[in-house]
């Protein structure tokens, strides 16, 4: 029934806990129920068109319903419909490694150089809002130029979450003071480093 996944790259859950599954192989986003049920299919389809990916790279659920997808080699995103449907197509100007979209402001994680990586926010037309931050070097520092990175939503402390897995490190990104400084969200655990 359209649930067969090939390539996942991204997952995301809205407020109902709906799970949302972006699949770069089959150029869709499956949708699951909250007991873990297939509940829709949205497809995009390969190639350049409106809502088509050639590389989709990262997805996000707005508080609105709506599903954006990043396509990194496009250089843009797609939002769809909650039940699917290409409501516009914002073109991106810097190159993002993963994406969450909240309210119609798009904060994404972008790498700045070979060892160190970035929060770029963007407003709902694709425009830089504010400069790449770093949150703090000890949260993002990356190593060899890899660079895997999640980003979330921290609504208790209203800001964003931001995780390295290379070194196990969480913080929390507050963007709402003037110097914006990255916590660390588990400060007594001890970095798992990947082998």
């Amino acid at each position: 029934a359209g649930g067969v996944l090939g390539d996942i790259v991204d997952i995301a859950e809205d407020g109902d806990g709906y799970v949302y599954v972006l699949d770069a192989a089959y150029q869709k986003v499956v949708v699951f129920r909250p007991d873990g049920s297939y509940d829709r299919m949205i497809v995009g389809g390969s190639g350049r068109g409106p809502g088509e990916f050639v590389r989709p790279r990262s997805m996000s659920v707005d508080s609105d319903g709506s599903i954006w997808v990043y396509d990194q080699v496009g250089s843009r995103l797609t939002q769809f419909a909650s039940r699917g449907g290409v409501r516009r197509t914002v073109p991106i100007s810097v190159r993002l490694l993963t994406i969450r979209v909240d309210d119609g402001i798009i904060y994404g994680i972008r790498t700045v150089d070979a060892s160190e990586a970035a929060l770029i926010v963007l407003d709902s037309t694709g425009s830089v809002l504010r400069r790449p931050i770093q949150p703090s070097a000890h949260d993002l520092r990356v190593s060899g130029g890899s660079a895997l990175f999640a980003l979330g939503f921290d609504s208790a402390r209203a800001g964003v979450l931001v995780a390295h897995s290379s070194i196990g490190v969480w913080s929390s990104v507050g963007l709402g003071q003037a110097e914006v400084q990255g916590e660390p969200l588990f400060p007594n655990a001890d970095p798992i480093v990947a082998p």
